[in-house]
């Protein structure tokens, strides 16, 4: 009976321990900080300089306490139907800025601080795959990275990037006369879509330890735009070096 529990309580042990990681996606905040909000909608069809941005902020729990030195996330992007204008992003596309990524968290750090906080020299890198997984599909592979180390702490929550989409001018076109053309200059603006994070990988400092890939789901890993085209279902990635020969 005595080796039973002893079992028991490793297993419990085990479970509590595996249970500790996780990646989450929501709006404006970390999910910690902002748990209900799951939908926005596109400020679209206007040409005022004014229009905020809407920012995603992609966190995780790390399951381990350990230095590190960059994380990567993939974020899977769906839609009803062939992937709008509006969110093709890069250098040809028609809007090459329509999504960037911040170095550092805009937002409140109490409850899930920014890695990236306190980094002399930081890299950010944004790289959007079209049709990735058919026409109706969009993938952004968003890296952030620093210069010295920073310690996260087993069972512990942080930011791993700030994706920010821009809303100004991109979707009209603002030299028409009467301005703004309603017909769109990059259209797609308010089409549904739904963001989900699937994989969050984090790199240790050299000597810490092999990079390891956070994907079990937080509370959400996803959030809807103009209320969205569903809940996703998790995706069979490519591994990891293929993913990153495509954008090194």
């Amino acid at each position: 009976m005595k080796k039973v529990l002893i079992v028991a309580a490793l297993l419990t042990l085990t479970a509590s321990v595996a249970a500790a990681q996780g990646i989450s996606l929501s709006w404006n905040q970390c999910y910690q900080q902002n748990q209900t909000l799951i939908n926005r909608n596109g400020v679209c069809y206007t040409c005022a300089a004014a229009v905020p941005q809407q920012r995603i902020i992609a966190s995780f729990i790390s399951p381990t306490t350990v230095d590190i030195v960059s994380a990567t996330s993939i974020i899977d992007v769906d839609f009803p139907g062939p992937q709008p204008a509006w969110w093709m992003w890069n250098a040809t596309d028609c809007r090459p800025n329509g999504g960037r990524t911040a170095p550092t968290y805009g937002g409140t750090a109490t409850l899930c601080p920014d890695f990236m906080g306190g980094s002399g020299l930081q890299g950010n890198i944004l790289v959007p795959f079209n049709g990735w997984k058919g026409p109706n599909t969009l993938r952004l592979v968003i890296e952030n990275s620093r210069d010295g180390v920073f310690n996260v702490l087993a069972g512990s929550h942080y930011v791993a990037q700030q994706l920010d989409l821009n809303n100004t001018g991109e979707s009209v076109d603002c030299n028409a006369s009467p301005t703004p053309d309603p017909s769109q200059k990059c259209a797609g603006c308010a089409t549904a879509a739904t963001l989900a994070l699937n994989e969050v990988k984090v790199t240790p400092a050299p000597g810490a330890g092999p990079a390891f890939l956070v994907t079990a789901v937080n509370g959400r890993n996803y959030v809807h735009w103009n209320n969205g085209v569903g809940v996703p279902t998790p995706t069979q990635n490519k591994s990891w070096g293929a993913v990153k020969a495509l954008y090194r």
